[in-house]
């Protein structure tokens, strides 16, 4: 149940899918350690930011990792 006060965001599955192919990847690259098996990111991790921005065309996705590396998610072609 919703109300009229409540936004929310939606990812197209290719989306999402790029999303999870991308932070594994990064993950991989440049922050888990040689014989870890995942990435430690604290006691209640935190380690991405996911970012959406409305705007007249349509919502831009972008999520940026605590080290600063980013990925745009949005579907332009879409719009």
């Amino acid at each position: 149940m919703t109300n009229d006060d409540e936004i929310g965001f939606y990812l197209s599955k290719e989306e999402f899918e790029k999303a999870k192919s991308w932070m594994k990847a990064h993950d991989l690259e440049k922050h888990i350690e040689p014989g870890e098996t995942r990435r430690y990111s604290g006691a209640i991790g935190g380690a991405y930011t996911w970012c959406f921005t409305p705007t007249s065309l349509g919502t831009v996705c972008t999520i940026k990792c605590s080290c600063d590396a980013n990925i745009d998610l949005t579907d332009y072609d879409s719009w």
